[in-house]
């Protein structure tokens, strides 16, 4: 025997439940793919290490705000996933849904502030910073 579920969806939401459900799914190969690209060009973005992202930035500012681009856009992708999940807890958990739609609002506002910051700080003007003698050193 199985018990029912208390998971309903409220009456006119089934469209965008199932809207959600397939956006989810066209996405999901984007994130692999970010994956497979960060990997491949090597981008230390996100590892920890300030001085390999500031060499990648350096070294080759595109493909650094390539990779940065992608990573914020992504949180404003997957921003409509969470929103098809509020949905479809929303009836059976106002509570929970309505703090799963602030946590990924704030998610979403985190990851594209922190996006371009990347994109405009590290990549054009870190180098450039980076590129100044230090006082008590010898320059060439």
């Amino acid at each position: 025997m199985s018990a029912g579920s208390d998971l309903r969806v409220a009456s006119g939401y089934d469209r965008a439940l199932l809207f959600g459900g397939n956006w989810t799914m066209i996405i999901s190969p984007y994130r692999i793919l970010y994956f497979i690209l960060v990997i491949l060009v090597g981008s230390a973005n996100g590892a920890g290490s300030i001085a390999a992202t500031l060499e990648f930035a350096g070294d080759s500012p595109l493909a650094f705000q390539a990779t940065a681009f992608l990573d914020g856009l992504f949180h404003a992708l997957f921003f409509v996933t969470v929103i098809a999940v509020y949905i479809a807890i929303r009836a059976a958990f106002p509570v929970r849904a309505s703090l799963l739609l602030v946590c990924g609002a704030w998610q979403m506002l985190m990851g594209i502030s922190s996006s371009i910051w990347s994109m405009v700080w590290k990549s054009l003007r870190m180098p450039n910073l980076l590129s100044y003698p230090i006082p008590g050193t010898r320059c060439l």
